[in-house]
């Protein structure tokens, strides 16, 4: 079983098997059960723990004989794990047994130190995993898909516990805490190169190069919603003053609700992407698709006055050579835009203007992938079906 580094929580965990347990289970498990060790047992208002053995007091204690069986194997798998996700120099501070019983658990807890987790020596089919409570989202519960013989890795500050065994059998575990040194070098080379937003007008508009959407795939998939959207909408709009007919006809759907991966994952990267531009107040967006043919442009034009709060911006799925102006108030001059396929472009829509320049291709289409972020408390008509869908992590 493979997990790797997942997002499920807004703070990543690892899961992964750990390839010497076989070879070390026996030998381990014998020196665990022979070893030294305590009980825990505590049931209060804030505690609720069933610990059958464990060696906390000796955790720092790295001459103990089940530690020797495992430390180096452990140690290695460990580093190389952060390595990938993007940390290096790890090095274990602590590190423990624990046994449950049936009926066994340890209550809600945290850690000291960067990261902990767990080594399942001896997991029932039966037995309970881990619990993780999302650090951003306190009423989110995630269980570790684990099973015997692999290690999980989590923050050390997530609130997680062991649940109680309902199994006959019993459960075993290595914890461990960690503490890293610093981020990669790799993990570096990529902040700086692809999450950096330019500012191309301070405080009002802003352009990110993304590297992670598929774009031939979202040109096709962008082409059959086109094809179905002139299949399904009256043409009785006015394309030559929006630009395009699926643009004119945007009050109609919202790209973003249509299943495909690509959609998903652009989705995901504005989210990523715009939420630190924004207010800590709730948004929605609403979002259409601009196919643009040869001669085909969209002239001055704005979406919303400056005391609704909306943020307005664009994808470039197949650009090709054009560009977009922008006429912002209180700049006396148009600061354009050069469109280059994977930038994202998000602005203020404060009372200015935009426009694109016309398309001069013949043999494909240039489309974008336009949206609006609208605060909740801005919309008027919030009863508009196939329009708004929220905008939140």
């Amino acid at each position: 079983m493979v997990e790797k580094v997942k997002h499920s929580l807004q703070s990543f965990y690892i899961v992964d098997e750990f390839k010497e347990h076989k070879k070390l289970k026996t030998e381990l498990f014998e020196a665990v059960n022979n070893a030294r060790s305590d009980f825990l047992e505590q049931k209060d208002t804030y505690y609720t723990d069933n610990i059958e053995r464990l060696d906390w007091l000796d955790a720092k204690k790295f001459d103990r004989e089940w530690v020797k069986i495992i430390y180096p194997h452990l140690s290695k798998f460990l580093k190389k794990k952060l390595k990938d996700a993007g940390y290096d120099g790890c090095v274990i501070k602590n590190i423990w047994f624990q046994q449950y019983g049936n009926e066994g658990t340890h209550g809600w807890h945290v850690h000291g130190h960067t990261f902990t987790g767990a080594y399942y020596l001896d997991l029932p089919k039966d037995g309970p995993p881990t619990e993780i409570i999302d650090p951003f989202d306190h009423g989110r519960i995630t269980p570790l898909k684990v099973k015997e013989g692999d290690v999980s890795i989590f923050p050390a500050y997530a609130v997680h516990r062991s649940p109680t065994n309902n199994s006959q059998s019993k459960k075993t575990i290595i914890s461990f805490n960690l503490e890293v040194n610093k981020p990669t070098k790799k993990l570096l080379n990529k902040i700086n190169s692809s999450y950096v937003i330019h500012a191309n007008h301070p405080d009002y508009l802003y352009s990110i190069q993304l590297d992670s959407i598929d774009n031939k795939e979202l040109v096709k998939f962008s082409l059959e919603v086109e094809k179905m959207l002139r299949k399904n909408l009256p043409h009785n709009s006015d394309p030559e003053w929006y630009g395009t007919f699926t643009t004119a006809n945007h009050h109609a759907y919202n790209f973003l609700t249509f299943p495909s991966s690509a959609v998903l994952k652009l989705y995901h990267e504005i989210l990523k992407n715009v939420s630190p531009l924004l207010e800590d107040r709730p948004y929605m967006i609403k979002s259409w698709v601009n196919v643009y043919r040869k001669g085909e442009k969209v002239d001055w034009h704005n979406h919303w006055p400056a005391d609704k709060k909306v943020w307005h911006g664009f994808y470039c799925v197949q650009v090709g050579d054009s560009h977009t102006d922008y006429r912002i108030p209180n700049v006396p001059h148009i600061t354009r835009v050069v469109s280059k396929e994977g930038l994202l472009v998000v602005g203020k829509s404060e009372d200015d203007q935009h426009r694109s320049s016309p398309w001069n291709e013949s043999k494909r289409p240039r489309i974008t992938i336009a949206f609006d972020i609208v605060p909740i408390d801005s919309i008027d008509n919030k009863l508009n079906p196939n329009h708004f869908i929220p905008f939140t992590l």
